[in-house]
């Protein structure tokens, strides 16, 4: 009957089921189910009968569960709550800082809502003097003392490690062991492997290849699109085929880069093979240096973003050299509408040099040298949103419509990368002296926060509560913002440390913030396990955040909420690159340690191998000995005898096993006669010392060996420790508490009997022992 509303009506638990609260009486009784239509139910009105129900429930009709869901809800509330009311302190505290600024200024506080970047815009009507200050570029040269000596300008941040270092010791804390030339790779980079096994040189393995193709493509070419995808897998279709086949070098070096660049992309980086597919790859590539094509080109830029990844600055900036001038010989810096070429051909060309503009800006940022391509010489066009698949030499195929395409996510890059090479003419000139103004820096932030605002939706990664939400399903909304953050950051730094005093806050603030969402995009991008796909050095760039957070903590107080966050940030800082055995890493964490409360790194189980760095793959180089390896430094912080899958004990466990053993003996020597006890005294005595040594025998062993104990050990120990208490039974037959092993020197585990085949002339030989034992008892008894 419509109209009519059922009784009341309850969902079960979450799902989307329901029921009603009360059966009538004849579906009761009959226990059938009831639909509780009123004023008759549909069994009740298919029969003919008067629908009642007699007996009303008086109790409340929730489903199972219902109060212990409403209790999760309120704890979830109460942690929401918590969360906000941690960053609203943060908030007050930062303005409370701003407010004090303002008022040494005789200025009122602005509002509680408003932002760093807020206040130095709404300075931007103060006089341009005020908001000035000049700039002396640093006049370090690094590496050896002589004419090969190489610079390193202040975007790379190393005039900001010394400007850290500095205002350390401004705060009466010693720096002695601060070594600025410890970080950023400035020794070099490492090699993959010391040793290249010659199975590793062969052609690498199906499933290797195949992986590191997919991941480049599913992670790498959206952002970097230098290869044409239908065109490079035909050339990995033959490779596949026959290897053997194969001689064209500008194949082999697309390949075999393609291989290492996305091998070095895996959780657990083969770096044996990584090493083979480089020296592969470093062969072919010499080869077609010379060659005026776009082959090589295209070779060039994955060899540069190759060397980014690695921190191999020195081949870095050779490659890079030799690829803009490539460029500009083949033209690609002019407008490519002059060119009579096919759609394919053109958007190729595009492709190819807006990928070599953004490696040289962030390249030329991580250098701090100036960039190679000049923006008054670019008038090349940005690629057409369509991807490889629909580009053809005759034109364009119809794509699906309303579907974002790959290639979004490399314009979105491109067009930040303009802004990135904007900042470094502007912020970072190649003059040795020159002024900066907070004006212009806001006018640069004003401009990279319209494209970030601008970018598609897909594109955008959105933070909630200060936080990087995690509805992400890619690595490229992440990867995008964490290029707003960095750029952002090379804007504001210079003002850190400046002339300008209290007025240079907000600016510290901006890059603390930055700094902050950058370790939290790293640490979305490792929870969610997609990969750092980008054109930085991973551990450079994390170290550089820390001790960007590690400079805004000096002068809080001990209370303050945000140097409890920056000390919780700063953790995280020093466990990612910790597990990687960055350069630098241990200097970080003592560095860090001089200032917050560093947590002590729980040690990883022995069953799972530790990722390995090419870092971990050869000793430390001389330049670096004040910084111990990784490798020294954990050895005493890690406990070696730990837990083992197999049959293995810890040291606590050995001092368990003897406190039993002794007890199992002290209630043994409780029912010997006395002048029994008098005559075993000297065994008593020898076998004291011995379990005395036990944990000294355990201590021996750990700085040797990683691998815990087996029980064959212990035994071993064990059985020295007893053999004088055992012989001095008083009965000639065997104790049964403490069964004689084969030898006293080498006993046997349960494993190793089980796999033992039964020998007879073994079984001769324990018999034998076993009798010599038993007469060496009476003997003893004798006595």
């Amino acid at each position: 009957m419509p109209g009519i509303l059922p009784m009341k009506v309850i969902k079960v638990g979450n799902s989307s089921q329901s029921r009603i609260a009360q059966a009538c009486d004849r579906c009761r009784s009959k226990k059938i189910r009831c639909d509780g239509i009123r004023p008759c139910c549909s069994q009740c009105a298919n029969v003919g009968f008067e629908c009642k129900t007699s007996d009303k429930l008086s109790r409340r009709a929730f489903p199972r569960g219902y109060t212990e869901s409403l209790e999760e809800r309120v704890r979830a509330l109460e942690a929401e709550v918590r969360e906000l009311k941690d960053l609203l302190d943060e908030k007050d505290e930062k303005l409370d800082m701003l407010s004090k600024m303002h008022s040494n200024r005789g200025r009122p506080a602005e509002s509680p809502r408003s932002t760093p970047t807020a206040e130095i815009k709404k300075d931007s009507g103060t006089p341009a003097k005020e908001d000035a200050f000049r700039v002396q570029a640093s006049p370090l040269l690094l590496g050896v003392e002589n004419s090969d000596s190489y610079f390193m300008g202040a975007s790379s941040g190393r005039s900001f490690i010394e400007t850290f270092k500095r205002k350390i010791q401004e705060n009466g804390k010693s720096c002695t062991d601060f070594n600025p030339e410890a970080f950023l790779h400035i020794q070099g980079c490492y090699p993959l492997s010391t040793k290249v096994s010659p199975q590793s040189m062969r052609i690498p393995p199906r499933l290797f290849s195949d992986r590191c193709v997919n991941v480049y493509f599913q992670e790498w070419a959206p952002l970097f699109p230098v290869l044409h995808k239908p065109a490079f897998l035909r050339i990995y279709e033959e490779f596949v085929a026959d290897p053997e086949k194969i001689k064209n070098n500008h194949k082999l070096t697309q390949l075999y880069l393609v291989f290492t660049i996305a091998g070095l992309s895996s959780e657990q980086p083969d770096f044996q093979q990584l090493a083979a597919c480089e020296t592969q790859w470093h062969k072919s590539l010499e080869a077609i240096l010379m060659d005026n094509t776009m082959h090589t080109l295209q070779c060039l830029i994955l060899a540069l973003m190759y060397c980014t990844v690695r921190a191999d600055y020195k081949r870095l900036q050779y490659y890079k050299g030799i690829a803009v001038g490539l460029s500009h010989r083949l033209g690609l810096h002019q407008s490519q509408k002059r060119f009579s070429f096919g759609a394919l051909t053109i958007e190729t060309r595009k492709k190819v040099f807006w990928t070599l503009y953004t490696l040289d800006c962030f390249s030329a940022a991580i250098l701090g040298l100036p960039k190679l391509l000049k923006d008054e010489d670019v008038h090349a066009e940005f690629p057409s949103d369509i991807d490889d698949e629909y580009v053809t030499e005759k034109g364009f195929q119809p794509s699906l419509p309303g579907e974002p395409t790959r290639i979004s996510s490399a314009l979105a890059l491109f067009r930040g990368s303009r802004i990135l090479g904007k900042v470094l003419e502007k912020i970072y000139p190649a003059a040795t002296s020159y002024e900066l103004s907070l004006q212009q820096m806001s006018s640069l932030e004003g401009e990279l926060t319209k494209w970030f605002e601008n970018l598609p939706q897909h594109l955008k990664l959105n933070f909630k509560q200060d936080k990087p939400s995690t509805d992400v399903t890619g690595s490229r909304s992440p990867l995008l913002a964490l290029a707003y953050y960095y750029t952002r950051i090379l804007i504001y730094r210079p003002a850190i440390a400046s002339s300008l005093g209290p007025k240079a806050a907000p600016a510290l603030m901006s890059v603390a913030e930055s700094s902050k969402s950058m370790v939290q995009i790293v640490q979305l991008l490792e929870e969610r396990s997609m990969s750092f796909s980008f054109c930085l050095n991973k551990a450079d760039m994390l170290i550089v955040c820390g001790m960007a957070l590690l400079y805004q903590t000096l002068g809080l107080k001990h209370d303050s909420k945000v140097l409890k966050d920056n000390e919780r940030l700063v953790n995280a800082v020093i466990k990612i690159v910790t597990k990687v055995n960055a350069p630098g890493s241990y200097d970080f964490k003592r560095i860090a340690g001089m200032l917050v409360t560093v947590e002590e790194l729980l040690p990883q189980s022995l069953p799972t191998p530790p990722r390995q760095s090419p870092e971990a793959c050869m000793p430390t180089p001389p330049a670096q000995q004040g910084s111990p390896s990784p490798s020294t430094v954990d050895r005493g912080a890690q406990p070696i005898l730990g837990r083992h899958h197999s049959a293995s004990l810890s040291e606590t466990d050995l001092v368990m096993q003897r406190d039993k053993l002794l007890a199992m003996t002290m209630h043994q020597q409780q029912h010997q006669p006395l002048q029994q006890q008098h005559r075993n005294e000297p065994y008593r005595a020898r076998s004291q010392t011995s379990f005395d040594n036990l944990r000294q025998d355990a201590q021996q062993v750990r700085p040797h060996h990683r691998h815990s104990l087996s029980q064959a050990q212990v035994a071993q120990v064990a059985q020295a420790a007893l053999m004088g208490r055992t012989s001095t039974g008083t009965q000639s037959k065997p104790n049964l508490d403490y069964l004689s092993l084969s030898s006293p020197q080498s006993p046997v585990s349960p494993v190793q009997m089980r796999s033992q085949p039964h020998h007879p002339h073994h079984q001769q030989q324990q018999q034998q022992q076993q009798q010599q034992q038993q007469q060496q008892q009476q003997q003893q008894q004798q006595q």
